[in-house]
């Protein structure tokens, strides 16, 4: 369904923290994940999150979800900068599974 989704922040041996899918909240059709807790403050230096969540709400809906549009937010300043290791996105629903591992050039 529509709530299948969820983000599972892990310790060593257990979940800390299961943040779901919700459709029933206005930004809850979709998570943002990226290397910082999303219950806490993310780094003003490294502040992804804010960005990529302004994207998604700018898509409006789900039925604008689709690989090109989920590229055009992982690959735009900041969300990708030149610490990013890799990128995947991921549509059980379609079987889309497509990771691309950035190198950085010294």
């Amino acid at each position: 369904g529509s709530a299948d989704g969820a983000v599972i922040s892990r310790a060593r041996n257990a979940a800390v923290n299961v943040w779901r899918i919700d459709p029933n909240e206005s930004d809850g059709w979709w998570r943002v994940e990226t290397n910082y807790d999303h219950w806490n403050a993310v780094p003003k230096a490294d502040d992804r999150r804010d960005p990529a969540n302004a994207m998604m709400e700018a898509l409006g809906s789900p039925s604008n979800v689709n690989k090109d549009s989920m590229t055009d937010v992982m690959k735009t300043w900041p969300v990708f900068n030149p610490h990013t290791t890799f990128t995947t996105i991921i549509n059980p629903s379609t079987g889309l599974h497509n990771t691309s591992v950035w190198r950085s050039v010294s």
